[in-house]
């Protein structure tokens, strides 16, 4: 049986998106499912949610699952939340680039502290977001943040700076900073304390940071 399933950049509609679905009972081996840049909507959530809802438990192995560049609205959370619900190992959620700004909207709420990747990045998160983003992820196994442009939102920098400056993010080996407008004095900031909270740090991009001199 397939461990992924990648139908990524197909111009995907709703309707079809259904057929993939429909299948999972029979990929029941499925690690990976990526859907990133179709346009689904809230629909297709939904309909996802009914086909896991409807599955024993247990049989589901989904370790990571990719609706970035996806046509989702605030309105889809709690659907996908209860699909995240039905998958014990899930372990990576992409979101970047969608039309989500609340990640807390609704109930039940998406349940991120089992998450070693969360990528929410160039979304226009509102404030309570990031606050529900920091207060939630377990940060020492975390593997990736993803803050690309999210540093352009007024809250995003300075939570991201205390977290580091007082969490440990033991498991963390690439943090993207990029396209975030840091100053010099924001990312020396950032340095100091990364050294120390997050040692096996591999990749720290920076890039298309204008105000950057150094």
């Amino acid at each position: 049986s397939a461990r992924e399933l990648d139908v990524s950049m197909n111009q995907l509609t709703d309707a079809e998106f259904q057929g993939f679905i429909e299948k999972l009972p029979v990929l029941k081996k499925l690690e990976r499912l990526n859907f990133a840049t179709n346009p689904l909507t809230g629909k297709s959530i939904f309909n996802m949610a009914t086909v896991l809802a409807s599955l024993p438990e247990g049989l589901i192995y989904m370790a990571e699952l990719d609706l970035s560049r996806c046509a989702l609205l605030d309105q889809s959370m709690p659907q996908l939340a209860r699909i995240c619900q039905r998958m014990p190992q899930l372990r990576v959620l992409r979101l970047a680039s969608t039309m989500i700004t609340n990640l807390a909207y609704g109930s039940p709420q998406l349940e991120v502290s089992r998450l070693q990747v969360l990528d929410v990045s160039d979304n226009t998160l509102n404030q309570k977001s990031i606050e529900y983003m920091f207060a939630k992820l377990d940060t020492c196994i975390l593997t990736e943040l993803n803050g690309r442009k999210l540093g352009l939102l007024s809250e995003f920098k300075p939570k991201l700076t205390v977290a580091i400056q007082t969490q440990e993010f033991d498991m963390l080996s690439k943090l993207d900073l990029s396209q975030c407008g840091l100053t010099d004095d924001e990312l020396s900031t950032l340095l100091v304390p990364l050294r120390s909270s997050a040692v096996k740090l591999k990749l720290l991009d920076v890039s298309f940071n204008r105000l950057l001199t150094q």
